[in-house]
């Protein structure tokens, strides 16, 4: 890793965004030629150098009118002819380490400006299917899985992008693809892998989003795995929207290949176990982020893979390791550890966890006070309950999709099914407006079983029966948890799904 302190902390930062994106399949790879030339196909450069040999020109030209010359000189037929031939068309290749490796960043969407089909090969030996897009006509017939966006056309379809003619048209042969990507772009994170920067690849896809989002634009990550770091350098791409990582600022050593320094950078964006004690227990804990309160037993089982156990209500480390990650909790070595820290003490407030025990001391969690709503619960005062529920309606918005939620608890507890009902409706509405979607999968699984209470009430008209019993089966319950971002397999969410009773929206 690079000596400069803040070069460590943006590695670690741009190392943690990927990998996040990565969770919550929001990453998208842009694969270039060089992650292809361990397995035998050439650079780009070395392709245009190879062309310029048949033209007999020397001088330095630019890179895409090398092409336009031979093209222009040679006609279509030895154009073809040539291209396949530099780039290998209809040879049996093998896949490398770096196929691989992109194979398991488990990415929807590969964008590739490669023109061979080293990508499909390695998804076959991982057992994966793909769909390969690379011509407009292929665009409507996309499916929901994997896709493999052939950019710049192939020799299958006879397609290809290579000479000036090719880039100048490129709008008006790819118009679905390019509009595709652009979308694709600017909605998700983007991070290339073969590419340097002289390819004008880049620069045309870059100049794409900057025209239509400006500095709207999402960050994209660059690995760089030729030049040493260069300050000047990263800030100019920078400008652009890219972050680069150098790859010898993570690998002092000099002497590897290229290609190696690539795949370590790869492995580096990978690997999980890096992630410190308060990193892992943080990375696990997000998923409790945006509720209320969160059940003891889901962050008992996140500290006990850290060798962390309650006792009498407080975290108490078993050994050395898990008692200094605890006190890291209140005294970080760096921004990144404060975060991590924060994050997960906001999250032990809203649960009934009473303390972090230390060797010299226990420090107490202050807890969320308890609203009046909760109170009354507890006393059973339901006239409270009443003009509580009458006050709230009051301050009842779209802008505020939790006191829907606080209105529905008081309306069962009141015995309101429909009343109840109607507000985990319209709680659903702007809860999935806002994307918070652990709270709708909730507001909609209570909305399911208030609905089935209403339809068993006959005292409830028999139009307001009919229409919630058209709503209710209309819920999907296992289709919405699955397709919640970032929810590992033991998420409380399941939990919930699986068991039989109401739940309280806490």
């Amino acid at each position: 890793m690079a000596n400069n302190l803040n070069t460590q902390q943006e590695y670690s930062e741009s190392r943690r965004i990927i990998r996040q994106a990565q969770r919550d399949d929001q990453l998208v790879l842009f694969v270039g030629a060089g992650v292809s030339i361990n397995s035998g196909m050439p650079s780009w450069g070395k392709a245009i150098g190879e062309i310029q040999k048949h033209l007999k020109i020397n001088g330095n030209l630019d890179y895409l009118a090398i092409p336009q010359y031979y093209y222009n000189l040679r006609g279509k037929n030895d154009y073809n002819s040539l291209m396949r031939k530099v780039f290998k068309y209809g040879e049996r290749l093998s896949t490398n380490e770096l196929h691989k490796l992109i194979m398991r960043f488990n990415s929807t969407s590969i964008i590739t400006t490669n023109y061979d089909n080293l990508l499909e090969q390695a998804a076959e030996e991982n057992g994966e299917i793909v769909q390969v897009i690379s011509c407009d006509s292929d665009l409507p017939y996309r499916s929901a899985g994997k896709e493999l966006i052939k950019m710049h056309g192939d020799f299958e379809h006879d397609n290809f992008v290579l000479k000036e003619d090719d880039y100048s048209h490129y709008s008006s042969n790819f118009k679905l693809i390019e509009n595709y990507i652009k979308s694709i772009i600017g909605s998700k994170v983007v991070l290339f892998i073969g590419y340097s920067f002289s390819d004008p690849d880049l620069r045309q896809i870059f100049s794409w989003v900057k025209d239509i989002l400006g500095n709207n634009v999402r960050r994209a990550y660059l690995i760089d795995p030729v030049n040493e770091y260069d300050s000047g350098l990263e800030s100019y791409y920078r400008n652009w929207g890219i972050n680069v990582i150098f790859s010898k600022a993570l690998n002092k050593d000099g002497s590897d290949s290229i290609e190696s320094r690539l795949a370590g950078t790869l492995n580096w964006l990978l690997e999980s176990e890096n992630l410190n004690v308060l990193g892992r227990i943080n990375d696990t804990l997000k998923d409790y982020k945006n509720l209320n309160y969160v059940y003891e037993k889901y962050i008992t089982q996140v500290f006990e893979k850290e060798n962390v156990d309650l006792k009498n209500n407080c975290l108490v480390g078993k050994d050395e390791k898990s008692k200094k990650a605890l006190n890291k909790l209140f005294s970080w070595s760096d921004e990144v550890e404060k975060n991590a820290a924060v994050s997960i003490l906001e999250i032990l407030k809203r649960s009934s966890i009473k303390g972090i025990s230390r060797k010299q001391n226990t420090i107490f969690i202050p807890h969320k006070k308890i609203e009046n709503w909760q109170s009354a619960l507890e006393q059973f005062d339901y006239q409270k309950l009443i003009e509580l529920k009458k006050e709230n309606d009051i301050y009842l918005s779209e802008n505020n999709p939790l006191g829907y939620l606080i209105q529905a608890i008081i309306s069962y507890y009141l015995t309101d099914y429909v009343d109840a009902y109607n507000y985990l409706k319209r709680a659903s509405q702007h809860l999935y407006h806002y994307h918070m979607y652990e709270y709708y999968f909730i507001s909609q699984l209570n909305r399911e079983r208030i609905g089935k209470i209403i339809l068993k009430d006959y005292s409830v008209s028999s139009n307001i029966r009919c229409k919630v019993k058209r709503e209710i089966a209309a819920i999907n319950l296992e289709k919405t948890v699955d397709a919640i971002p970032h929810l590992n397999e033991n998420n409380f969410l399941r939990d919930i799904l699986h068991s039989r009773y109401l739940r309280k929206l806490q």
